[in-house]
């Protein structure tokens, strides 16, 4: 059962249930496309997924960055049954909401569901349970998103990885006995059972750890809260035109684009899920203890020293993941239904999702810096206005140029736009981190190193013609040695030099 833990341990023992929970959920992947491989009924499948996850993130957006701060704020400086309170205010909203949505798809899920997709409406009715299906997950993960984050914030770092292996393996289960019958029908009701048994197990968890009384309520007036989740969805609005484009013009685009995008994004996200976002999370917590004792001198260091080593590890991933992009694709996905075509369409997506991956670094430990320090009017400005281009480059480009678009789209609004707007706001509100000099050294070496890797391993696999398992283990090998090297002794890294030559001497004394 779930329990609480400390920051370090909390690290360690979240990272390691992620990678069984996202191993799972990577499974069920292997298997859908096992035994539907990429057509229309896929597409549906990731489309449904993809709609409630636009409208579910729109909300469950405020937790992390709004919620859990103040929450954790009312219930150090007040009293920890305020904090419940606040919190189950905003429970029972979701409650409201999720069941709103739910009646709209009952009354007409093909013209809800219509809104946001290219589809032929007469191809949408053959799976119309299955948009019944995605009304009612819309409320439990509002609801399952909230109490994972609310865990969180007592330290049970691993509420929200438990959570995802439930549902991976309730999609798992029902896919491989009722698929001959139903289809893929199946794995969504799979996922759906998944979401139920998970919300139980939380409320059970809240009630036997926490003591929580979900009926304690007060309504919320505070104005200030108020108007930060207004700011928050203010940030949020150009993300989610962005995104509801996205969905919209790709699924114009013919049938196994969506699920080749969406296969591709499986597996460029696996250093997030499971290494990036724990970290970050529980980094983004110790961000907002240390700005509660405004000590900002630990807030830098710790950001420096984070920064660092989260591009340090993700780089030579991101690395591999693009040179070696064909042959990833073909040892995950090439079987039974899926064939060379889809092969070829997932290795195209893949490649350059790869190329975003080490943003994602600075993505989310920023949000989690700029959230602790509650920035939020000067971040949400610059935020908006980034967002607003990066949106309109995305219609732009997906409009003319179609999925090749799209993705170049992705490579400028994020490494352009938004890193644009957080170097702008880091100068106005956190200049004290730039004065910090060896974040700026570090990231000028880390540039210089990942393009020389990068040259230098390309042209090595030219002479590498073995198994792709085998070509895929030693580019891996070549860009470790070249980057973790290089690293090692050009970077400003005291920290995990120490902590390196600590282990060393460990190992020897073995």
């Amino acid at each position: 059962m779930l329990k609480t833990e400390s920051y370090k341990k909390g690290i360690v023992v979240s990272t390691l249930l992620n990678i069984v929970a996202k191993g799972v959920t990577f499974l069920n992947t292997l298997i859908i496309t096992f035994y539907f491989g990429a057509q229309f009924q896929t597409d549906v499948y990731f489309y449904i997924i993809a709609v409630v996850t636009l409208l579910c993130s729109t909300i469950n957006g405020i937790d992390l960055l709004v919620l859990i701060p103040e929450s954790m704020r009312i219930k150090e400086q007040e009293s920890e049954k305020k904090a419940t309170q606040f919190c189950n205010f905003f429970l029972w909203g979701y409650l409201g909401l999720g069941i709103f949505f739910s009646i709209l798809i009952i009354l007409g899920p093909i013209s809800f569901y219509s809104l946001f997709s290219k589809f032929d409406t007469e191809k949408l009715i053959a799976y119309k349970q299955m948009l019944y299906f995605g009304g009612v997950i819309i409320i439990f993960q509002l609801l399952n998103g909230l109490l994972t984050s609310i865990l969180t914030s007592y330290k049970y770092f691993t509420a929200s990885i438990t959570a995802g292996l439930i549902n991976s393996l309730f999609a798992i289960l029902f896919t491989v006995v009722f698929q001959h019958r139903f289809g893929i029908v199946a794995t969504m009701f799979g996922i759906l059972v998944g979401y139920l048994i998970n919300f139980l197990i939380l409320v059970f968890v809240m009630r036997k750890k926490l003591k929580w009384d979900f009926f304690d309520i007060v309504i919320m007036k505070d104005k200030r809260v108020w108007r930060n989740i207004g700011l928050i969805q203010v940030n949020i609005l150009p993300v989610w035109i962005k995104n509801y484009l996205v969905i919209f013009l790709l699924t114009g685009l013919g049938a196994g684009v969506l699920t080749a995008l969406n296969l591709a994004q499986n597996i460029a996200l696996l250093p997030e899920v499971f290494f990036l976002t724990q970290v970050a999370s529980i980094g983004g917590i110790k961000f907002s203890e240390l700005n509660a004792k405004k000590d900002y001198e630990s807030i830098a260091r710790l950001f420096s020293y984070l920064f660092t080593f989260l591009l340090t590890v993700i780089i030579p991933i991101a690395i591999v993941f693009c040179i070696c992009s064909k042959e990833l694709i073909s040892i995950a996905y090439l079987r039974g239904n899926f064939n060379n075509d889809s092969t070829v369409l997932t290795a195209y997506c893949f490649l350059f999702l790869a190329v975003i991956i080490p943003f994602k670094v600075a993505d989310i430990l920023f949000s989690r810096l700029f959230t602790a320090l509650q920035l939020y009017s000067v971040a949400v400005l610059f935020a908006f206005i980034a967002h607003s281009l990066f949106a309109l480059l995305t219609y732009m480009l997906t409009t003319y140029y179609k999925l090749t678009g799209y993705f170049w789209s992705l490579i400028i609004g994020n490494y352009l736009f938004v890193s644009v707007a957080f170097i702008l706001i880091i100068k106005i509100k956190a200049s004290f981190l730039i004065d910090n000099s060896s974040i700026l050294k570090n990231l000028y070496k880390l540039s210089l190193i990942t393009v020389v890797t990068s040259i230098i391993t390309y042209q090595i696999k030219q002479y590498i013609n073995f198994t792709p398992i085998i070509s895929v283990c030693l580019i891996s090998a070549i860009v470790s040695v070249l980057f973790w090297v290089s690293a090692y002794f050009f970077l400003d890294i005291e920290p995990a030099k120490k902590l390196l030559q600590q282990s060393f001497k460990k190992l020897k004394f073995i």
